[in-house]
């Protein structure tokens, strides 16, 4: 009898019988052909399979992206076992930067935290974020699982156009899309409300209650600090931006916090060295490129009614000068439905007639009592500096509870806030 010989083809080894070569010509062709065209056949699946046992595609390779840079928006995260989308009209992003730092919005609040990256291995350190509450329903939520999810991320994919973080189970957590940067409002005429700023290693949200807000015009910018009312000028070139000397009243404000926000806003402002828009976002950055002041457009509050509300006296503006109201001397404005003001000058009590049409509006002389205050200082100079620029007031604006009276040139001489 013949030996047996192991023939190898591929990965896979076949028994030959040598016999079959010395058996009658017709029997081996019969057995032999269909044999040798099988190993043949298989021979080919083998090496178009790359002899791994696996479905051609199985082992395809995905190439890793360079993340440094890009901005994504997410599209979906894993809740219970699935993959649910992330709710309307509240982008949550994700920006890689500098120094291995990412960031974004997280719904309501901006977050940050540190990342490595290896191939396709990706880590995100604990996530710091501000303190906002936002009331649109699920966003709170939202906002809990993404920067939870974000903890657990141990690598990446990037198919498709997606980008996919999978935790420690191979399980996809996260998907983003690329972010397409939305039409983005002009800095000038905007309103603009501040939502963080940036000092040392932490970002903080603005104090609850207070409204600090910028608004730039093509002479100069100024808005409330918080507390008190500032001006000044700035300059753009391209990109890049500074700001010039500021001016503010000088009100204080005993709510906790509110003048220390106010100082480090205003001085945050001295270290502007440029500025990005991104949709309704305005961001100013430091000569670092550290975020420092960031806002989003104001929605216009209901405005309080210009007839029927107590209104207090805050600022007044006389040449170049801002001056806040003298402490302890209240001047304060209420507009009857009889076409009559009347209020306190701050020692006297005055009344005029006014006369509104639109925007425009116009007042009478003023008369008063005849009172003479001592004290506060300078309180008898301010009253008669106050009825004077109501007589040349030509018309007025009011935002929410703030009512500016403005002069021919459309300057804001006197600023009111309603009083609570």
């Amino acid at each position: 009898m013949g030996a047996n010989i192991l023939a190898v083809m591929g990965s896979y080894m076949y028994r030959w019988d040598p016999l079959l070569l010395m058996r009658p010509m017709k029997d081996t062709m019969r057995k032999a052909l269909p044999l040798a065209g099988t190993a043949l056949v298989l021979a080919a699946c083998l090496l178009a399979a790359g002899c791994t046992g696996q479905a051609p595609g199985g082992n395809e390779t995905v190439p890793a992206i360079d993340l440094d840079g890009t901005t994504w928006d997410l599209v979906s995260y894993a809740q219970n076992g699935s993959m649910v989308n992330a709710l309307e009209g509240t982008p949550v992003t994700l920006v890689f930067g500098e120094n291995k730092t990412a960031g974004g919005s997280a719904g309501c609040n901006h977050y940050s935290a540190s990342y490595t990256v290896n191939g396709k291995a990706i880590t995100f350190g604990p996530a710091g974020s501000t303190l906002m509450y936002c009331m649109k329903p699920g966003v709170m939520d939202q906002e809990s699982a993404y920067l939870g999810l974000l903890g657990t991320v141990k690598t990446y994919e990037f198919r498709d156009g997606a980008l996919t973080f999978f935790d420690g189970n191979g399980t996809a957590v996260l998907e983003f899309k690329k972010h397409v940067p939305p039409t983005p409002e002009p800095l000038v005429g905007t309103d603009w409300t501040l939502a963080s700023y940036h000092t040392g290693d932490a970002i903080s949200s603005v104090i609850a209650g207070t409204t600090v807000t910028a608004v730039f015009t093509e002479d100069g910018f100024g808005g409330s600090a918080g507390c008190n009312h500032y001006f000044g000028t700035y300059t753009v070139d391209g990109a890049k931006m500074t700001v010039g000397a500021l001016g503010f009243t000088e009100m204080y404000c005993e709510n906790p916090g509110v003048m220390d926000q106010e100082s480090t806003y205003l001085g945050l402002l001295g270290s502007v060295a440029s500025f990005a828009i991104e949709g309704e976002e305005l961001t100013l950055m430091d000569a670092n490129g550290t975020k420092v002041l960031m806002f989003v457009k104001a929605v216009p509050p209901e405005p309080e009614p210009l007839v029927g509300t107590n209104w207090t006296l805050e600022s007044l503006h006389t040449g170049d000068a801002v001056s806040s109201v003298i402490a302890g001397s209240g001047i304060t404005a209420v507009f009857g439905d009889d076409g009559k003001v009347t209020g306190s000058a701050g020692c006297n009590n005055y009344f005029a007639s006014y006369n509104l049409s639109g925007s425009s509006l116009t007042f009478g002389p003023a008369g008063s009592t005849k009172m003479s205050c001592a004290e506060p200082e300078g309180v008898m100079e301010q009253e008669s500096t106050y009825l004077g620029l109501l007589e040349a007031m030509k018309s007025y604006t009011i935002e929410g509870d703030r009512l500016s009276l403005l002069d021919e040139n459309g300057t804001a001489v006197l600023d009111f806030r309603a009083k609570a």
